[in-house]
């Protein structure tokens, strides 16, 4: 039978990194208060402007819009236009499959 070695630890380190979510990108969301705890889990209270049972984060994000999309009702983004345009368009999509 053959041997079998261990790779590198560094090897090892890099590809796990590769394969964690890359969320290189800021954004500001409302999310009601009570939900989403894995999207604000390491996210930054901000003072901004939501509707009432809402608290504002500052999160970091990948440019996915089905990630915060996902969320429903529940998530609001309200920064940068760019995903608020792209989180709207992938929820009208999804609400016109009906």
């Amino acid at each position: 039978m053959g041997q079998v070695s261990a790779p590198d630890p560094a090897e090892v380190a890099r590809h796990v990194a590769s394969l964690a979510a890359k969320r290189d990108k800021e954004a500001i969301v409302a999310v009601r208060d009570g939900a989403a705890h894995e999207l604000v889990r390491f996210a930054e209270p901000v003072t901004v402007n939501v509707p009432a049972g809402f608290s504002g984060w500052r999160i970091e994000t990948s440019s996915d819009a089905g990630e915060i999309a996902s969320y429903g009702s529940d998530v609001i983004v309200l920064e940068p236009a760019s995903l608020v345009a792209a989180v709207t368009a992938h929820l009208e999509a999804v609400a016109s499959w009906r």
